[in-house]
Formats: structure tokens, sequence, C-alpha cells
């Protein structure tokens, strides 16, 4: 056994019977499901250390520790969240102009090309409808004057 080993050991035991404190609290205030649940956690240190895994844990913390804080406390960092929020709110903002322009349809297209030149009206009778359904429309916009 290392020395090191040693430290791993103590801090697994350690956990582990602080587990088991809170594993005998659970269940004297009769909490069933908590009982279980902090036995469950009363063993898994031991099983980390058991394994080899206890100190990939430790390194995979203090690793996230470091990045957190090197996040938090970087202006480098919060200037780059903040060119990142432009991005998505220009991104966006484009999607939502492409939308209003496909809805807008053809209309919006033609707003900025040469409207054709109005055909005079004949006294020629329109062509019948193709559908009974678009004749009964058809009679209907007569009806209100619309042709």
């Amino acid at each position: 056994m290392y020395v090191h080993d040693a430290a791993w050991l103590s801090l697994a035991v350690a956990l582990t019977v602080l587990g088991v404190v809170a594993t005998w609290l659970a269940a004297r205030r009769g909490r069933t499901a908590g009982a279980l649940t902090a036995a469950g956690l009363t063993l898994l240190p031991m099983a980390l250390y058991l394994t080899g895994l206890l100190r990939l844990v430790a390194i995979l913390i203090d690793q996230a520790i470091g990045l957190l804080t090197g996040f938090v406390f970087s202006p480098v960092v919060w200037f780059g969240l903040g060119l990142g929020g432009v991005a998505c709110l220009l991104i966006a903002a484009g999607r939502m102009v492409r939308r209003r322009a496909r809805e807008a349809g053809p209309a919006a297209v033609g707003a900025a090309q040469p409207k054709p030149k109005a055909v005079p009206k004949s006294s020629a009778k329109p062509a019948p409808p193709i559908d009974d359904e678009f004749a009964d429309i058809e009679a209907l916009l007569k009806r209100r004057g619309i042709e």
C-alpha cells in the first residue's frame, strides 16, 4: 500500500462514516425512503475506493471546479459569452426575417418590381368557373359588386 493510497482510504472511510450517520438519522425519524437512499449513497465512497475510481472522481471534481472558477472570474470568457449571445440573436433575427418574407409571399417580392400596366376592362363575359365551388364564390363576389 502506498502512502497516497492511505489518504484515499481515509477519505473513503470518512465519507462512509458520514453516510452511516445520515442513514441512521433518516431511519430513526421514520423516513424509510430517505434511509434507503442514504444507505446506497453510504456505500458509494468505499465502492469507488475499492475499484480505484475514487481518485478519478476526485480529479474530475477538481477539474470541474477549476474550469468553473476560471470561467466565472475571467473577463475574456464573459466577453466571449456576450459575443455568443449577440451571434445567437443575429441568427434568430435572420430566421425571423426569412420567415416573414416567406409568409408575405410574392407580394413582398413584387413590391420592389414595377407593376404591370392595367388592362382595360372589356364588356366580354368572364370565363366560366372551372369548379362548382368557384362558381359559388364567383356568384357571391358578383352580388357584392366585386368582379
